[in-house]
């Protein structure tokens, strides 16, 4: 370590507890920086989730609307079987009138008639084995 030629005055003289103090606001600065960038960072990508918030998922809208549709044509709850698969695929643009509505009924008749007919299959190919 090397020392100063000149002997310090009084006022360049630091105490242990001038140290101290000294130390305690050094660790301040550096926490109250700390924090700062902590606040300041989020505000960077402020503009993409404050767009993400201001516009929710468009199919999710969708989604919903046709669930309060489907309440509303078919008298079922939001939430029930009915309106969940009655509402599967809903796009925006979609009218959720009766004719939606009524093809969602045909598309159900159509896969159940389709999974009859895979269980007549399965049952006949066992049946032969």
């Amino acid at each position: 370590r090397l020392e100063s030629p000149h002997k310090p005055t009084k006022h360049q003289e630091r105490s242990p507890r001038m140290l101290g103090v000294l130390r305690k606001a050094c660790h301040l600065a550096v926490a109250a920086l700390a924090l700062l960038l902590a606040i300041l960072q989020p505000a960077q990508g402020l503009g993409l989730r404050s767009m993400a918030k201001m516009g929710d998922c468009p199919l999710c809208v969708a989604e919903d609307h046709c669930h309060l549709a489907c309440s509303h044509e078919r008298k079922a709850e939001p939430g029930s079987e009915y309106c969940l698969t009655s509402c599967t695929g809903a796009h925006p643009g979609d009218v959720f009138d009766e004719a939606w509505f009524q093809r969602a009924d045909e598309d159900r008749e159509k896969r159940r008639e389709l999974d009859e007919s895979l269980k007549r299959l399965g049952r006949e190919l066992a049946e032969d084995s």
